[in-house]
């Protein structure tokens, strides 16, 4: 039974969805979906808050030394992000992230930058696994 005041958590969250019955086990899941953390899958179902988005690169972009083209990048990102939940780094020279440059991620920012956009993705990453 879940208590008022108690925040709901993974373990409840897991416990209500693999049920081993009716709703199946968390071995029927992982043969569906992979083996995956469930915080992930939840995310790439939900997509991201677009608020928690714009907080995850506000830094980056207040740096006041970005281009349009690098502002309108990672929109991008943010967009995509609050649609799918995640990108991984090789997403990033893909449409439609090639719409700025071929090149995609390296086109619109230097090698320093970009790192910093690849970082800030994999905080992303580790948050919904620990959620």
């Amino acid at each position: 039974m879940i208590k008022y005041g108690r925040p709901f958590g993974l373990e409840e969250l897991e416990r209500l969805l693999f049920d081993g019955e009716e709703r199946g086990s968390k071995e029927d899941f992982v043969k569906v979906f992979g083996e995956q953390p469930l915080g992930v899958f939840i995310r790439s179902i939900l997509g991201l808050e677009l608020e928690a988005a714009n907080r995850a690169f506000s830094n980056f972009l207040q740096s006041g030394t970005l281009s349009a083209n690098q502002i309108t990048f990672v929109n991008q990102i943010i967009s995509n992000l609050t649609k799918n939940g995640r990108i991984e780094a090789e997403m990033l020279f893909e449409p439609p992230f090639t719409d700025l440059s071929d090149s995609g991620l390296l086109g619109v920012f230097e090698d320093a930058e970009a790192n910093k956009v690849i970082n800030i993705l994999k905080e992303i990453d580790e948050r919904a696994v620990g959620m």
